[in-house]
């Protein structure tokens, strides 16, 4: 599942992450709107490059149910999604 935060006891490296693609293209600044609502927490390692892995806070896994309920109805509905998308979008260029 394309943009899966982390799984419940999952630890991961920004750049493995951007790597992977199991995050959206905007990494850092979720990872840091992440850390300021407490869902989740980095934790820095002194090495050479520098190493930071980030994991889900007992708040974050709170959320994997629900959001996989969130998953499955939008993979369940992506052709109504992706046709309401490009309805608004030509709606759009119309009135342009």
């Amino acid at each position: 599942m394309r943009g899966r935060l982390l799984a419940r006891d999952d630890a991961v490296q920004r750049n493995h992450a951007r790597r992977t693609g199991n995050f959206a293209s905007h990494v850092d600044v979720d990872l840091a709107s992440a850390r300021a609502r407490r869902l989740g927490q980095a934790n820095p390692y002194a090495t050479v490059p520098p190493r930071v892995d980030y994991q889900l806070t007992n708040l974050g896994r709170s959320l994997t149910d629900p959001l996989a309920i969130l998953a499955r109805w939008a993979g369940a509905h992506r052709g109504d999604i992706d046709c309401a998308r490009a309805a608004y979008d030509q709606a759009r260029e119309s009135a342009a």
